[in-house]
């Protein structure tokens, strides 16, 4: 524990206000239950606001990450918070589709906005070899927190759905409280580097990173298998007989094993290769969700997601820490915004397809569809074993992205 406790104090805090929103997000993981059978809404409805909070996101992950780069980390992160707490609220009291559909967009945009701005301040506190602790950290506090937030909100959900939104609005606002009270802004000087900054605002240099755009590749095909925990898994477990607390059940699993083993396996993988150790968390992810074809039963959901578990454990640390590699100091944010982006392209996208291949084509083909991009995530993260941080050699405008030695805040 010597390596995570000698953190900076503001790490700590951030991984704290981690923990308190993701205690508070009950919404999203029962929204497909919430419109499909609450509001009788149905489950294509369901998975298609799903994939309008993955367009939520991906609009807030670029709007955050330019912000946080321009503006501050601050700003961004309070600015996205209070947005979403008021937008959940409103949620809540809507029965028309449409009104549902823009509002998770917007709500999804605030929620996201706070993210990329989140992970560029833990890469301005820490420096580069200790960044996988620091990930680590937060990643394992967040879950901590989702942990919570699976188990009682499927006991909530029982009772009162209004119950989620109370939960996730008052969690965003605790947030914003730490955020003001107890967190400096740390965005470093903007630095005027030919061929970083420029009249794309950035975006260019992000553009032309080869290496970067394979593991944002490798990130989406990962991000179409994970959302499906959110927007199918409920589904066929409804289907074959187990309700939603029992579906709380299964999913508080994956954040109390993220919990327990984050840290160490962390500590115990460093010394690997990032992108190796993330290809190796990708197989797991293919054959985790592969298994749930098969699955019957409270048991055997849960031996499918502890095995995927794993590798999104593995990827935790190692992916936001490959970012930072990847991304120059006066960058960062629009670095993890793009990351952060592709994620949500996949979240927008993944569940309305998943839906309609649980329906049309059934289980067997969906889940092994997401065996088959987990494998190929693989391939792509293998493939950048000996280029992580360097920069592509075909490219004409990146220059070298290694990691930055100025981590710290000014």
């Amino acid at each position: 524990m010597g390596a995570f406790l000698r953190l900076p104090p503001a790490v700590h805090v951030l991984c704290v206000g981690s923990f308190v929103v993701s205690a508070g997000m009950m919404v999203i993981p029962f929204l497909t239950l919430y419109l499909s059978v609450h509001l009788g809404l149905g489950p294509t409805f369901a998975t298609l606001a799903l994939g309008a909070h993955g367009v939520g996101q991906l609009l807030g992950a670029v709007l955050g990450g330019v912000i946080a780069d321009r503006y501050g980390r601050r700003p961004a992160m309070i600015g996205g918070l209070l947005a979403a707490a008021v937008l959940v609220t409103v949620l809540s009291q809507l029965t028309s589709p449409v009104a549902i559909l823009i509002n998770v967009v917007c709500f999804s945009v605030g929620v996201a906005c706070y993210r990329p701005a989140a992970s560029a301040m833990m890469s301005d506190l820490v420096p580069p070899e200790d960044r996988p602790t620091g990930y680590s950290l937060m990643y394992a506090a967040g879950n901590l927190g989702f942990a919570l937030a699976s188990g009682v909100g499927g006991v909530l959900a029982q009772h009162n759905y209004g119950w989620l939104f109370i939960a996730d609005a008052v969690a965003s606002l605790s947030f914003v409280l730490i955020i003001a009270i107890f967190i400096k802004e740390t965005r470093p000087a903007v630095v005027d580097r030919p061929g970083v900054v420029e009249a794309g605002g950035g975006w260019s240099h992000v553009l032309a990173n080869r290496a970067f755009l394979r593991f944002a590749a490798a990130t989406f095909l990962t991000g179409m298998v994970f959302h499906q925990a959110l927007s199918t898994l409920p589904l066929q477990m409804n289907a074959r007989g187990l309700g939603v607390e029992h579906y709380g059940r299964v999913m508080s699993l994956n954040g109390v094993m993220i919990v327990v083993l984050q840290l160490a396996l962390t500590a115990g993988l460093g010394r690997f290769n990032r992108a190796l150790t993330v290809s190796v968390g990708d197989v797991l992810v293919a054959l985790g969700f592969g298994l749930t074809a098969w699955a019957v039963g409270v048991p055997g959901f849960a031996v499918s997601v502890a095995i995927w578990t794993l590798g999104e454990i593995i990827h935790a640390a190692f992916k936001f820490s490959m970012v930072s590699d990847f991304a120059p100091p006066e960058l960062r944010a629009r670095y993890f915004g793009s990351f952060q982006g592709v994620y949500a392209t996949a979240t927008a996208i993944a569940p309305p397809l998943g839906g309609l291949l649980l329906t049309q084509a059934g289980p067997e083909w969906l889940w092994a569809a997401c065996a088959a991009a987990g494998l190929l995530a693989a391939g792509l993260n293998f493939s950048l074993r000996r280029r992580l941080g360097v920069e592509d050699p075909s490219s004409p405008r990146a220059p070298a992205v290694s990691a930055s030695a100025d981590g710290a805040a000014p």
